[in-house]
């Protein structure tokens, strides 16, 4: 990539971290040894980095009276943890191959001196080239570090949970004077939901037996709304913590049947194509922020896999932020003007969360099972995919597939999960009165998704899996390469005639 003679370095932040000089973990000993303002062991800042208290980080030159290279960071507090997160930063030597520290700087209560946050970030920094990367990664891959499966993530914050999986405590100040000698187990009030039968709700005579005692009440309560008397039909069962339940009764809702997914299965990793972006003349700004999207195939395979959860994550949300991503290809190969308000309305990333979004996520499970039901064939979570040679697109299958009787047996499966009753409410489907089917518009954002996602995965087709309240419909949808070598061209050129701009903004 062709860079313009303009420097903008020393006024621009950004992730890449070649001009830093070559750090290492004995390095950081040897310099919190000299340093520290007291004699005490690099295990605190040493825990800053391993347990990502470090994040945010950035670099730029400094000021040509200056001569070095800084980098910056923000570190979670540990104890105080509502508070702003402490921001340091580090001069190095730019001169020098081996690292030589200029000054450094914290806004805690130690950061005149040396302090354990400016540890962890040296020894961040040390990891990232220990790896041989070029640049801050928006996430680090847990298979290059020590396992941490027990440490709770700093970085992620509270996850919302269900009532019934919390246990509220009143909160105990401290009381010196007296406080007990032996700490007393922590307790607090509880869900005591549970089943004391162990027959299934559907199974019971629960008619007979509840009927009479609320047949005669004014305002009769839900049960005798869902459930069947002698003249109706019997209702429709849906499966819940305990069993098999009436729809749209309150365990129903309040008491999903949990799903738990394999996320870490290993599958055969993806083939991707060696496609190219057109030589393009770069400022150094454009040029530093466009190398900090870089990623090498490891990266890409392990990305993959610790995005399976996808939206529930946060490496999910930072790996697409300055990338196009699959479900906006339609609108921006279609776009003819405003380039900039799309760009701008894409770097934002604000979706709001409607009705039927939501629908869709919350039954997602129940239609990948009905799509095996229906096929017997197993579908496997996949997370957010970069093929290392387009590192500005990325993607987000639904699943893969594996169908032996094709030719490339491994596909990708995309499910769209509908509200409507009926296939002939949907706008994305046509239907062919010659021989009364149905299939996906080609004009329509999902075609473009879809074709997206095999083009830049190298896989050969897709099941495009639609499920309704009371039908479904499924179609094989194959790549074509002509198309996207056409979307390919619109996406290059917008990403570096427009999106690329407004990222270095």
């Amino acid at each position: 990539m062709a860079t313009s003679s303009d420097s903008v370095e020393l006024e621009f932040w950004h992730k890449n971290i070649t001009k830093i000089p070559k750090v290492t973990n004995s390095f950081v000993e040897d310099f919190a040894e000299k340093n520290l303002p007291i004699k005490a062991t690099v295990t605190r800042g040493y825990k800053f980095f391993h347990e990502e208290y470090i994040h945010d980080i950035e670099v730029k030159l400094c000021k040509e009276e200056d001569s070095g290279v800084v980098a910056r960071a923000k570190c979670f507090r540990s104890m105080k943890k509502n508070e702003d997160p402490h921001k340091l930063s580090v001069v190095f030597e730019s001169s020098s191959i081996e690292a030589s520290i200029n000054k450094y700087m914290c806004s805690c209560a130690a950061g005149q001196g040396l302090c354990h946050h400016v540890l962890g970030l040296l020894y961040t920094l040390a990891h990232f080239q220990l790896l041989g990367l070029k640049s801050v990664p928006p996430m680090v891959s847990k298979t290059s570090k020590a396992q941490r499966w027990h440490i709770p993530s700093r970085k992620e914050g509270i996850k919302a949970r269900p009532v019934t999986d919390l246990i509220i405590q009143k909160s105990k100040p401290k009381d010196k004077l007296h406080e007990p000698k032996k700490k007393r187990k922590v307790c607090g009030v509880a869900s005591t939901i549970y089943k004391p039968f162990q027959q299934s709700l559907s199974s019971l005579d629960l008619t007979s037996v509840l009927s009479p005692q609320f047949e005669n009440l004014n305002n009769q309560p839900g049960f005798m709304r869902i459930w069947e008397d002698e003249q109706s039909e019997p209702p429709i069962l849906v499966d819940s913590a305990f069993g098999k339940v009436p729809k749209g009764c309150v365990i129903s809702y309040q008491q999903p049947l949990k799903v738990k997914s394999n996320i870490n299965i290993q599958l055969p990793a993806f083939n991707f194509p060696s496609l190219s972006y057109p030589d393009t003349v770069l400022n150094e700004k454009q040029d530093l922020f466009f190398s900090s999207l870089a990623i090498s195939g490891q990266q890409s395979i392990d990305f993959e896999m610790e995005t399976r959860e996808q939206s529930t994550t946060t490496a999910w949300h930072e790996l697409r932020k300055f990338r196009l991503t699959a479900s906006n290809f339609k609108d921006i190969c279609s776009r003819r003007k405003d380039h900039e308000i799309l760009s701008t309305r894409l770097l934002k990333g604000k979706v709001i969360q409607t009705a039927a979004m939501k629908y869709g996520i919350q039954n997602e499970g129940v239609a990948a099972d009905m799509y095996k039901t229906q096929f017997g064939r197993d579908t496997h979570l996949v997370g957010f995919l970069i093929n290392p040679c387009l590192p500005h697109l990325g993607c987000s299958p639904d699943r893969r597939v594996f169908d032996d009787t094709e030719q490339h047996p491994w596909g990708l499966i995309e499910i769209k999960c509908s509200p409507a009753s009926h296939l002939d409410n949907l706008q994305y489907l046509k239907f062919n009165e010659r021989n009364g089917s149905y299939s996906l518009k080609k004009t329509h954002k999902y075609y473009y998704q879809v074709m997206g996602c095999l083009g830049l995965t190298g896989s050969q087709w897709c099941d495009f899996f639609v499920y309704c309240k009371d039908e479904f419909h499924c179609e094989r949808v194959y790549f074509d390469e002509l198309l996207f070598s056409e979307m390919l061209d619109k996406l290059n050129l917008f990403f570096f005639d427009y999106h690329l701009n407004t990222c270095v903004q």
